[in-house]
């Protein structure tokens, strides 16, 4: 039988950092800790999952100024391919219990000394360039032009004459 790591109040020893994860309050099971968007903003480091099924809390997150540690998961939003893993966000990929604790809590400890060791007491450039990314490319003009492009390239489906002339794959350009 193998020995399972302890992961029970070992924040600093898994990450290097203390860490307090929960629900931010769009789905809670106590309102306790329900949290409005702008008091995300005071932490230095934020997480960001896929949620349940979606969650459309990045750009909120990246506008915080803050690292966002992201779990990529299997929904995204259409400006998720623009992000830079080590340039706007710290990546990772989503894992059941045992890779999180064996592969991805050491890669993450070891990112998040180095941030800490270079950037005590300023923002890491990654937190700024994620800022930097919320507020020129998540703009509502950059909204407008995204659903411009989605209705224009949804109009060439709908009006297909056959399925045959229906494409497996659509980029908007």
């Amino acid at each position: 039988m193998s020995k399972r790591p302890q992961v029970n109040r070992s924040d600093i020893a898994l990450f290097g950092v203390k860490v307090n994860f929960r629900s931010t309050g769009f789905y809670v099971s106590e309102m306790r800790h329900f949290s409005w968007l702008d008091n995300w903003c005071q932490h230095r480091y934020l997480v960001h999952t896929s949620g349940l099924t979606y969650s459309a809390s990045l750009k909120y997150k990246l506008a915080c100024g803050a690292v966002i540690i992201n779990f990529r998961g299997g929904f995204q939003e259409f400006y998720y391919p623009a992000l830079k893993p080590g340039v706007h966000v710290l990546s990772f990929p989503e894992a059941d219990r045992e890779a999180l604790v064996t592969k991805v809590a050491p890669e993450l400890k070891s990112r998040l000394a180095e941030l800490e060791s270079l950037h005590q007491d300023t923002p890491p450039p990654m937190a700024m360039a994620a800022r930097e990314f919320a507020v020129t490319q998540l703009t509502d003009a950059s909204l407008s032009c995204y659903w411009y492009k989605t209705l224009l390239a949804y109009a060439g489906l709908y009006f297909a004459a056959t399925p045959a002339d229906i494409p497996a794959e659509v980029r908007l350009n």
